[in-house]
């Protein structure tokens, strides 16, 4: 079902001089209100983690206090062996 929540996602440029992790994604889910629910972390070829949103510090900045994050996904490496019979 469609519900009135908007999500907001941003995908961070990289710089080979950031501290910052590579393919980073932050985002925040609002409701119909435009009141802050959920943040979301993570890098878009790794894994995502969401928390609920506890308090807001700064809402122009987007800066949040957040509960514990869950895993919403991560990336599994499936290692393929094959084998090649030669007669």
């Amino acid at each position: 079902s469609i519900t009135p929540h908007k999500c907001s996602l941003k995908y961070h440029p990289y710089s080979y001089f950031s501290r910052e992790p590579a393919r980073k994604v932050t985002g925040t889910i609002f409701d119909a209100a435009g009141k802050a629910k959920k943040v979301i972390t993570g890098t878009w070829d790794d894994h995502l983690d969401i928390a609920d949103v506890t308090k807001v510090k700064d809402a122009k900045k987007e800066e949040y206090v957040t509960s514990t994050a869950t895993r919403l996904w991560k990336k599994v490496n499936i290692r393929l062996k094959i084998v090649i019979n030669i007669f």
